[in-house]
């Protein structure tokens, strides 16, 4: 079972990810946070536009790397980090303070995150056996969140139209780990075709 776990920042997914490799006997190795790929391990909503899209390249390779095989868990999906620059570069990481996507966030997300898109969209159908997602349910625990609420919104947004455009289905999972460990494993017993 190939399984990518989607949801905006915050949702639970690195929490439900480790809990699915467990409980189906899948490999999961957790990507480290988005850093700054100069090395300086600033976080990605301090980066500039450039270091974003750099970050963004990595971060599939990175990705591509870890889910080979045919026993894995995907925190996230190989959408997921190109989802969340695409936010940020739109709308910052607070909405609210500005909350129309600016010229040049268009231009940028266009521009230098296209192709990206274009790629990754291209794989995105064959490449997971099932696709769960987290809806927001739950508010964000950290004391300063380096995003806001709006992001959370606008990025989960975002998700399920690069999703649908990919031409897949997540089946949303909700309630405590063990729930949605349970509505996972009710998905595993569907045939594959259908599961996604």
């Amino acid at each position: 079972m190939r399984l990518a776990i989607t949801g905006a920042y915050g949702s639970g997914k690195s929490t439900l990810a480790k809990a699915a490799a467990e409980r189906f006997g899948l490999q999961a190795e957790a990507l480290p946070p988005m850093q700054d790929p100069f090395g300086s391990r600033k976080a990605a909503t301090g980066c500039s536009p450039a270091q974003l899209v750099e970050l963004v390249v990595r971060r599939l390779i990175e990705r591509s790397a870890r889910e080979s095989g045919d026993l894995w868990v995907s925190d996230g999906s190989l959408v997921h980090d190109w989802v969340f620059a695409k936010t940020l570069l739109l709308h910052g990481a607070d909405p609210d303070a500005a909350p129309r996507p600016t010229i040049a966030g268009r231009g940028l997300v266009n521009g230098l995150l296209e192709p990206s898109r274009r790629a990754v969209r291209s794989s995105l159908h064959d490449r997971y056996d099932v696709v769960v997602h987290l809806p927001i349910e739950f508010a964000m625990t950290e004391p300063a969140p380096p995003v806001s609420e709006s992001f959370r919104t606008r990025s989960e947004e975002y998700l399920a139209e690069e999703l649908a455009l990919a031409g897949l289905r997540p089946k949303t999972v909700t309630g405590s780990v063990e729930d949605r460990l349970e509505q996972i494993a009710a998905l595993v017993a569907v045939p594959t075709a259908t599961a996604a």
